[in-house]
């Protein structure tokens, strides 16, 4: 690297090592021949030109061989396969890993979290960023044809931009769509009403959410602020979001059941097994919000045309 400049030195480094790990590798190539090009070497950065068009093919060649084979064992991606295969998603080809260790990890950071005061909340900040960062990823790669469930180490490179902006923008849609409602319900709502005006706003905010992430992640932010892009993206997607919503929205009232908080049985029996419970119930949270990003992802490839892409 005596050739590169040295204040350009240190991303360089970066970047070679994305490069190796294969990670964005178009991306990454015109990154790394712009540095040539800024440290006067012009060979090299011609030779990284070359290597971000040979991505570029390889990237449209895996696209074109997705586009004819989709799904898995070459299936046509109707919608009785797009669901058999977003049912074994979560537990396909390692991805159980994923799907077994990252629910235990998130529901002992969060019982941790909830109990150790200002670093607690930080903590549970931190697992709320990482697992919407990931949901973006499997949708990403859902999108683009990739089979299995993605490997964290693989996939996330730098945490700043592809965990840390991704994982802030997916709470800042959340708070967007949440606090609204909850407002309007708390200050029009009648008092004897109140829950049943919080049930629905919570409802909303389960429907609203994920069609509003996955805008984000082929139309951008500004989109996905935008109420209209989430709600045509519910439309194209049809009938299994609206069921899915559902079936999210039952896990979500299955936790609080179990979360060890005052209303759950499991509260009165105090840890380990409330946390066991907790654990449990995260599992089956995380199995169907991967399952259903899947889904969401491959009817999105299949109708890609319709949303633009």
């Amino acid at each position: 690297m005596e050739h590169i400049r040295d204040d350009l030195r240190a991303k360089y480094a970066e970047l070679l090592q994305r490069y190796d790990r294969g990670v964005d590798k178009k991306m990454v190539c015109n990154a790394l021949a712009a540095i040539c090009e800024d440290s006067g070497a012009f060979s090299e950065a011609a030779e990284w030109h070359i290597k971000a068009g040979q991505a570029d093919e390889q990237a449209k060649e895996e696209e074109r061989t997705y586009v004819t084979a989709t799904v898995d064992d070459e299936k046509p991606l109707t919608l009785e396969n797009i669901i058999s295969d977003a049912i074994t998603y979560p537990v396909r080809k390692n991805g159980w890993v994923a799907t077994v260790f990252g629910s235990i990890t998130a529901a002992v950071c969060l019982k941790l979290g909830i109990a150790t005061g200002l670093l607690g909340l930080f903590m549970v900040l931190l697992v709320y960023i990482t697992f919407f960062a990931y949901l973006s990823l499997i949708l990403h790669t859902s999108i683009t044809g990739y089979e299995k469930m993605p490997s964290f180490f693989e996939h996330f490179g730098d945490f700043s931009s592809e965990i840390m902006f991704p994982g802030l923008a997916a709470i800042i849609i959340f708070f967007y769509y949440a606090i609204p409602p909850f407002v309007l319900v708390a200050i029009f709502g009648s008092p004897d009403m109140h829950w049943l005006g919080f049930v629905a706003v919570i409802f909303y905010i389960v429907l609203m959410f994920p069609a509003a992430l996955a805008t984000t992640v082929f139309r951008g932010f500004g989109s996905a602020l935008v109420p209209l892009f989430p709600i045509y993206l519910m439309i194209l997607i049809g009938p299994i979001y609206f069921v899915t919503t559902v079936l999210m929205m039952f896990t979500y009232v299955v936790a609080l059941f179990m979360s060890g908080t005052a209303i759950s049985p499991f509260a009165a029996l105090g840890p380990p097994f409330n946390v066991i419970a907790f654990a449990f119930t995260m599992l089956i949270n995380f199995y169907l919000m991967f399952a259903f990003f899947r889904l969401y992802g491959l009817v999105i490839r299949k109708k890609g045309d319709k949303f633009g892409m």
